[in-house]
């Protein structure tokens, strides 16, 4: 634990930097690392599906159209591209953004919003 502790604000300052990097290359806008940070309000309760690549994004692409029938669907997703896929299929009850970052508090906050 101690460990992680030492790490994770390094991990932060890479998100970040990876962030700035992206949003010099135009990739990223300053909102996604906002969300990353502070995470993005969907409302109500849903069913959450995480999701790393558009690979993984096609894949279930069958099974969250199924589950967005009879619920809500949060999906998140580890980049912009992954978001962007699952936003182009325009399924009425799925919203999607990217994830939290990888610590408890933030993945706390996440749910607790949602």
């Amino acid at each position: 634990m101690l460990l992680y502790r030492l790490a994770f604000p390094l991990f932060v300052m890479a998100v970040i930097g990876r962030a700035v990097v992206g949003w010099l290359r135009g990739t990223e806008s300053i909102g996604d690392l906002k969300a990353r940070l502070f995470g993005t309000t969907f409302g109500g309760p849903a069913i959450w599906v995480h999701l790393s690549s558009v690979g993984e994004a096609n894949a279930a692409r069958p099974i969250i159209s199924h589950l967005a029938k009879s619920q809500k669907v949060i999906v998140t997703t580890g980049t912009s591209t992954g978001r962007d896929t699952v936003l182009s299929w325009t399924l009425g009850n799925v919203r999607s953004g990217l994830a939290p970052l990888d610590a408890v508090w933030l993945t706390k906050r996440f749910l607790r919003k949602n």
